[in-house]
């Protein structure tokens, strides 16, 4: 599109100094291109006919950045530059040069606001710095295309959407993997909204004894493994599993309240034969979840557990498929029975961080990341959808009677 630079610049100009090849810094100015500048410019342009774009102004997309610089022999210069790109232009904020694009725009951000937070007051230019890398993140977030946005920006974007929901959170997961994890979640929620029922949307969860099952492990009603035969478990249910949870305060909170919002109350369990959890150990190892916020649960669950008794042993490991998260538990008076247990709830009910001794961590996995052929195949699910809900549509429209 044609975007007047002038009235760019009139309107959301942010002056800037731009760093040579040798680091020498010379007066600059940008703008940030969003739908908010582009408006104003517009309509600048049409109160003032030399402020209307012209065959000498430049295409430009969304996200980019428009700017001019002095050289050193005094001439000017103007380049843009695509979403994303690294452009050599910083702004001062608490004494502090800070890039304004590229892999700079979210540390700049946290800056400024730190310091509104502080009750400090942005100066002109970095108000309108804020305000543009804030629209540009909002833009990319809702439509996270690869085509269009780069994974680093894409990154940052949904990264600004989590400090903004939870503060700062590390990440277990590198950049790309991130951006795949979070454009699958936005697609099946996009899918969810259109068909509730179908199974690849966000809040589709197959039934914990579906999983099992295919696994090889046959768990009836009762939440009972088929083959526990044994006479002392004969009253054993579900309920009755959910209860050893129940029993334990700590366990409710520090665990399975730090890992999901669905009450132990409410969880799907199931006891199985131990020889059937080395089984789903060895079919789901490509299921089975690592990280950080895996670790610490862990190691709040030992403790917890190993507290009040001498030479007890725990093993916990975490599972995610097909829209379940599901942990197994087996400890030494489960193996004395021949048993281990699994409790699972939703993935969409997964808590979304974790404190940690650190700070808090991002509650994902880097096995979770779908790759670009689930990507794909969830697009094409999301566009099937969609074809048919426009279809349906249209049948709506042509039964309307005007009579």
């Amino acid at each position: 599109m044609k975007v007047s630079v002038r009235a760019l610049f009139e309107k959301s100009g942010i002056r800037c100094i731009r760093k040579d090849d040798e680091g020498v810094s010379h007066p600059a100015r940008i703008a940030y291109v969003t739908g908010s500048t582009v408006d104003a410019a517009r309509l600048l342009g049409r109160s003032n006919e030399a402020m209307k774009s012209g065959e000498g102004d430049p295409d430009v997309t969304y996200g980019a950045i428009v700017s001019v610089s002095r050289g050193a022999d005094g001439a000017s210069s103007g380049r843009v530059f695509t979403p994303g790109e690294y452009a050599p232009f910083y702004i001062d904020v608490a004494g502090k040069e800070m890039c304004l694009s590229a892999a700079g725009m979210l540390p700049l951000r946290e800056e400024m606001v730190a310091l509104t937070r502080k009750g400090d007051t942005l100066d002109k230019d970095q108000a309108k710095a804020l305000e543009g890398i804030q629209e540009i993140f909002e833009m990319v977030a809702s439509a996270p295309d690869t085509d269009r946005f780069p994974a680093g920006l894409i990154a940052q974007s949904y990264l600004a959407s989590m400090v903004d929901a939870f503060g700062e959170v590390d990440m277990p997961i590198d950049e790309e993997g991130f951006v795949r994890k979070s454009r699958a979640d936005l697609l099946r929620a996009r899918i969810g909204m259109l068909d509730a029922r179908h199974p690849d949307g966000i809040s589709s969860a197959r039934p914990l004894r579906d999983l099992l099952s295919a696994a090889g492990i046959e768990v009836g009603e009762s939440g009972v493994g088929a083959e526990i035969r044994s006479p002392a478990m004969a009253r054993i249910n579900e309920e009755a599993i959910r209860r050893i949870v129940l029993a334990n305060e700590r366990m409710c909170r520090d665990v399975f309240g730090a890992m999901t919002a669905t009450p132990v109350g409410e969880l799907s369990a199931a006891m199985i034969p131990l020889d059937s959890l080395d089984q789903l150990r060895t079919n789901k190892s490509n299921r089975k979840l690592s990280g950080e916020w895996i670790e610490q649960v862990g190691a709040r669950a030992k403790k917890i557990t190993q507290s009040g008794m001498p030479g007890y042993r725990f093993e916990m490991d975490v599972f995610s498929e097909d829209g379940r998260d599901y942990l197994t538990i087996s400890d030494n008076v489960g193996q004395k029975n021949n048993v281990a247990f699994v409790y699972s709830w939703p993935t969409a009910e997964r808590i979304p961080v974790m404190d940690v001794d650190a700070g808090r961590v991002l509650n994902v996995s880097p096995e979770e990341d779908p790759g670009e052929d689930e990507i794909e195949r969830l697009s094409q699910v999301l566009g099937q959808l969609e074809a048919v809900n426009l279809t349906d549509m249209d049948q709506d429209i042509e039964r309307v009677r005007f009579d």
